[in-house]
């Protein structure tokens, strides 16, 4: 047979929801030698996907569908392609693997596919058994092999440091919504909460530090060109950023990244069922400036300010400046990778940068995926956002409008 030894094809059938879930799974796939089908990877501009997918599906080895609480009662045309999934399963031989549930979370599996055994990607060892799955299929169908890298060969390709495992509390980050693995983080940091409930002072920073703990990034898949996971974003507005470290200084003031906060108060919400809309708010309070930016002042202060708040942008100033072996260098010296210490310039290669608050400041901890990571939203994001720090607006109005968004899988990424 000419094409014996050609990869595997695996259509990867998917409600719309789960999408940016299927485009892992699709690029995971491809990594091991498979040729995974993926509309939104595989159709052309200008092609008829009406005619593209049936034929997609008709030529596919394997079928996976994946499965999620919003996909299994979802209808349009998912639907269409798993009864044909199943008709076509129906033709297989006894004992061969060709249709795979695979549930993204938990959820239920829809009665027409319960008869064949599902795997579960958001638990330990769930990949492993898919690929076990696929490479089966593989061998009954004399396709080539699957690439399943051996734990040193994975060790080889990550010069750097150890490679962190994908699973964490329990979930596997590859495949799980990065909002449920930040309620898991919620779970554990206020448990019993199925409310809205405000931390202050030492206590805020007890909670955040079990929010962000580590880890926070794990490495995706086993080669040097596999991006990180990073599933927890802080967002304000048109400033958003993923979170990459987490540590605190004193009983009140902790780093997240480069900024350096002095926590006023936190206010964690876990009041919705659908954990894209879940999170934790964060406000903080004013800091002594530093001296390293001497234009500062009260009046000057104020009128930017002002000029913030009638252009919509953030009601809130920092300072940038650097520390190496206890001395604060300004920003321009961290720049330039050296400083005047002790009158002498020298090498400051190793200082690390920092951003303080000079006035409050606020903003929203969260999943990558949450309604809020939308540019649709990022003028009322911030006009709300500034008016809690004035007092004209309070966590109420910030849960209406989180509440009030739709639920969409398009955001940012890395």
């Amino acid at each position: 047979m000419p094409d014996a030894k050609r990869p595997l094809k695996v259509f990867l059938c998917h409600a719309h929801d789960d999408k940016s879930k299927a485009r892992e799974l699709y690029r995971y796939l491809k990594r091991r030698g498979l040729q995974p089908w993926l509309d939104a990877e595989d159709l052309l501009p200008g092609q008829a996907w009406q005619v593209e997918i049936p034929k997609a599906l008709e030529s596919s080895d394997a079928i996976i569908i994946l499965l999620s609480k919003t996909s299994v009662d979802k209808e349009g045309y998912v639907q269409k392609e798993i009864k044909f999934a199943l008709d076509k399963a129906l033709e297989m031989p006894e004992g061969r693997i060709f249709l795979i549930p695979a549930r993204l979370e938990e959820c239920e599996v829809p009665r027409a596919i319960s008869g064949y055994h599902w795997v579960d990607m958001f638990e330990d060892g769930g990949d492993e058994k898919l690929m076990k799955a696929l490479k089966i299929r593989a061998e009954q169908l004399k396709r080539a092999d699957i690439k399943t890298p051996k734990s040193s060969e994975t060790q080889a390709n990550l010069p750097s440091s150890p490679r962190i495992s994908m699973v964490v509390d329990g979930l596997n980050w590859e495949f799980t919504s990065k909002s449920v693995i930040f309620d898991q983080r919620l779970r554990d940091a206020f448990p019993g909460l199925r409310s809205a409930r405000k931390f202050d002072a030492k206590e805020a920073v007890d909670r955040l530090q079990i929010t962000l703990k580590p880890p926070l990034i794990v490495e995706s898949g086993v080669m040097p060109e596999d991006r990180k996971i990073i599933p927890f974003w802080w967002f304000r507005g048109t400033s958003h950023m993923y979170i990459q470290s987490f540590q605190r200084l004193t009983d009140e003031i902790f780093l997240i990244d480069k900024d350096e906060l002095c926590i006023d108060h936190i206010v964690a919400i876990r009041e919705f069922s659908d954990e894209k809309r879940n999170f934790v708010y964060v406000q903080s309070r004013a800091e002594e400036p530093t001296g390293m930016v001497p234009f500062i002042s009260k009046e000057w202060l104020n009128k930017c300010l002002q000029e913030k708040l009638d252009s919509n942008h953030g009601y809130y100033f920092y300072e940038e400046y650097a520390i190496w072996n206890g001395n604060l260098i300004s920003r321009e010296e961290y720049d330039d990778g050296s400083a005047l210490i002790g009158g002498k310039p020298t090498p400051i290669r190793d200082a690390k940068l920092r951003r303080r608050y000079v006035t409050p400041y606020n903003f929203v901890i969260c999943g990558q995926d949450h309604v809020l990571n939308t540019s649709r939203t990022e003028y009322e994001q911030t006009k709300l956002l500034n008016g809690m720090l004035l007092g004209t607006k309070s966590i109420n109005d910030l849960l209406d409008f989180v509440s009030s968004l739709p639920s969409s899988d398009r955001f940012l990424t890395l």
